[in-house]
């Protein structure tokens, strides 16, 4: 019986805790660990330059956040013969390019994005992101997965604090800095 009656003050003297734990501690996490999803696919023509701007819009406000310390991005593509037309690896080169600058000139809050997981559903998207990254090294690590199941895997680790294994099953790791897939 006293075991039992243990176990209980013990689960509440947790609850206690939790309740006093301030919420900093949680904002801190999330400030480290910010996790930005973008998801693609459900749109086309004027509907995804609209799409494409709004996120180009969301990333960089990321980076004039002094509450987000880090912040990872998740790219998804709701169907599988989803495409994108090719001037956007233009678009998005010039935007990276931008963001390559502004990271240049203030290293500290332009240098925040820790890792970028992309899901890729076609062969279509992967030859444009080949391209994309022919064009312009990433400046964060990349991992390319083709599931939701995958991208739930690396974001375990990403929302766990824990350093993300190079070698997953079926995920292409591309280190910052490298070129191509």
């Amino acid at each position: 019986m006293s075991s039992f009656h243990e176990s209980i003050n013990s689960l509440k003297k947790e609850l206690a805790q939790t309740e006093k734990t301030p919420k900093n501690k949680t904002e801190n996490l999330q400030k480290k660990n910010y996790i930005q999803e973008f998801n693609f696919g459900s749109t086309s023509g004027e509907d995804f330059n609209i799409e494409f701007e709004n996120m180009k819009k969301k990333w960089k406000s990321l980076y004039e956040n002094d509450n987000i310390e880090k912040f990872s991005l998740v790219f998804k593509t709701d169907e599988s013969d989803f495409s994108i037309p090719i001037q956007y690896v233009y678009y998005m080169h010039v935007f990276l390019s931008e963001l390559r600058g502004l990271r240049y000139e203030n290293p500290v809050k332009y240098g925040k994005l820790n890792q970028t997981i992309i899901t890729i559903k076609s062969g279509n998207l992967r030859f444009l992101l080949n391209m994309l990254f022919k064009l312009i090294s990433p400046f964060s690590n990349v991992y390319l997965v083709s599931d939701d199941k995958q991208t739930d895997t690396i974001l375990y680790y990403v929302k766990n604090n824990r350093e993300i294994p190079k070698n997953i099953d079926d995920v292409t790791y591309i280190p910052a800095g490298s070129s191509g897939i």
